[in-house]
């Protein structure tokens, strides 16, 4: 599954811009969540790649939560 307004990101895990556009056409979406058969997403990356891009970028995210939290920062400079 697929939010809409992540549609693009795909590029990032290996699809093909034209895919991408094939699959824009094809996705139907419900609450704007679509639905993308396992056939019609083929990418250059393997799984474990892909996995490893989703945690990063939810690890960036955090990091970037407690940086920009003074509780957080001072919490951690009193511990170390």
């Amino acid at each position: 599954m697929v939010h809409r307004s992540k549609l693009n990101d795909l590029v990032s895990f290996g699809i093909s811009k034209e895919q991408l556009a094939k699959l824009k056409d094809k996705v139907v979406y419900n609450y704007d969540w679509g639905y993308i058969n396992e056939t019609d997403f083929v990418t250059s990356l393997k799984d474990e790649e892909i996995y490893f891009k989703i945690r990063e970028r939810k690890l960036a995210a955090v990091r970037r939560k407690i940086e920009s939290s003074y509780g957080w920062m001072k919490l951690i400079e009193e511990k170390s």
